[in-house]
């Protein structure tokens, strides 16, 4: 199932931001490097989030809703990495088989693109999540699988 999120329109640099926030509450990210491209999920709980930066974001907490935070880069020197395009495929499925595809929605600002999308959870839920991000400049998908439990239920502010 397909959803649109809404919530997820503020510029880039405020995902950038949050990203730093998202770092800082438990995500550990995942990787997958292929030649020259590298491809970094990571995912949070969204009331792990700061209030501020949420509400800033246009992030809605709830504690049946994560993140999922996706970057394609490619190396294009020893010293320069940029972010690319990408063809992005996300799904989340319990281990009790329940399975979601997650609507990811590009962010785009001063050549920077990173993509976005919010989920259902179970607080303490495990979920297998599986990413597939396609470059547009490259033809091979480089994909990244990993078990993450989620947060316990927490209070939003």
């Amino acid at each position: 199932m397909h959803q649109t999120f809404s919530c997820l329109k503020r510029p880039l640099w405020l995902a950038i931001a949050l990203g730093a926030y998202v770092s800082q509450a438990q995500a550990q990210a995942h990787v997958e490097t292929q030649g020259a491209y590298t491809l970094r999920v990571s995912t949070v709980a969204s009331t792990q989030i700061p209030e501020a930066q949420a509400r800033a974001a246009g992030i809605t907490r709830a504690p049946d809703k994560a993140l999922l935070n996706v970057v394609v880069q490619h190396r294009v020197s020893a010293e320069t990495t940029r972010t690319v395009e990408a063809k992005v495929v996300a799904q989340v499925v319990s281990l009790t088989g329940r399975a979601q595809e997650v609507a990811m929605q590009a962010n785009r600002e001063n050549d920077h693109v990173s993509y976005l999308g919010l989920y259902t959870v179970v607080p303490n839920e495990v979920v297998d999540i599986s990413v597939t991000a396609t470059p547009t400049d490259a033809g091979k998908p480089l994909t990244v699988r990993f078990r993450e439990k989620m947060a316990p239920a927490a209070k939003s502010d």
